[in-house]
């Protein structure tokens, strides 16, 4: 009987100890579970801030053309960026004080805070000074050759009759001489005109510095064009513009035609020319494929070139001699 009720009683706390190891069992996987659920929620919660916060941080450039500083910097300020550095610039397009450029450009996705620099404009830049040469005296090619070398533009009026110079030579300018103008400004002049008439003679084939002393002798103007030939040597009259025989106004500009010589394909080197007449200085131009401005007193002899002798050049290029 007390055997039985022994093993009774064993078996009634095996029961208990089987049910409260279940229900711990079960009470610590509702915790995990409760843990786990508990964790997700903040993983994504922070995922989502994340985010948020990602995309807030980003901004986009604003449009700052034609803005003025002040507005520029307010439109910088309300998406949330920065000024960087501010410059100025001469401009031929947008008025003084509105921004002409900027950086980085217009609808340019940034972080926030970015530093937006942009340049203002400070209009049109006012042109350099230079003083007006004095013209007369001097023929027609030396006259727009003087007003070229100083940045001036020649505008050649009709010649009118004139006793103060010779015939064909500048006897009228329209800026005095000295005059301060701006750089570009355009100078006419006319050349003197005498009251007589004289027939134009055949220069093809002569050297253009015996044409041009032949007109000068006839009291007629000589303008120049040069251009390469593969057939007429260097410094020869290839054409002009007046038919001979034509009976002319003395005063009367012959423009003539004179060839280079076959075209070069290479770069030269500016011949040394100081102390030549302007004869042998245009002829040694001419041979190393160099066109040429003669500025100064045409009787004088070269005392200065631009570019300087011993310079690389291009075929081609301009020297502008200074004669004295």
């Amino acid at each position: 009987m007390r055997k039985k009720v022994l093993l009774v009683v064993v078996g009634l706390l095996a029961a208990v100890t089987v049910l409260a190891i279940s229900g711990c069992s079960c009470s610590a996987q509702s915790s995990s579970s409760a843990s786990a659920s508990t964790s997700a929620t903040a993983s994504s919660s922070a995922s989502a801030s994340s985010s948020s916060s990602s995309a807030a941080a980003q901004a986009e450039v604003p449009n700052l053309m034609m803005l003025s500083q002040a507005d520029a910097e307010k439109a910088l300020k309300d998406v949330g960026l920065a000024v960087g550095d501010v410059t100025q610039d001469y401009s031929d397009t947008i008025p003084s004080g509105c921004v002409m450029a900027q950086s980085p450009d217009a609808l340019t996705k940034v972080d926030a805070g970015t530093k937006v620099s942009f340049t203002i404009s400070q209009g049109k830049q006012a042109p350099a000074q230079v003083a007006v040469p004095d013209l007369i005296g001097m023929g027609q090619y030396d006259a727009e050759n003087a007003l070229a070398a100083v940045g001036l533009v020649a505008v050649e009026y009709d010649p009118i009759v004139s006793s103060d110079v010779d015939p064909g030579l500048v006897c009228w300018q329209s800026i005095d001489v000295g005059a301060m103008v701006d750089e570009g400004t355009q100078v006419a002049f006319s050349t003197a005109l005498a009251e007589s008439q004289v027939e134009v003679p055949n220069l093809k084939g002569d050297s253009f510095s015996g044409a041009s002393d032949e007109l000068t002798q006839l009291g007629l103007g000589c303008d120049q064009v040069n251009v390469y030939s593969d057939k007429d040597e260097p410094g020869i009259v290839m054409s002009q513009d007046i038919e001979v025989g034509t009976w002319v106004d003395v005063g009367t500009v012959v423009t003539l035609t004179v060839s280079l010589g076959p075209a070069p394909s290479d770069k030269v080197t500016v011949p040394n020319c100081y102390t030549y007449t302007k004869s042998e200085a245009e002829a040694t131009l001419v041979s190393a494929g160099l066109l040429f401005n003669v500025v100064g007193d045409e009787d004088g002899t070269v005392i200065a070139m631009y570019p300087e002798q011993g310079t690389q050049v291009d075929v081609g290029t301009t020297v502008t001699i200074l004669l004295q």
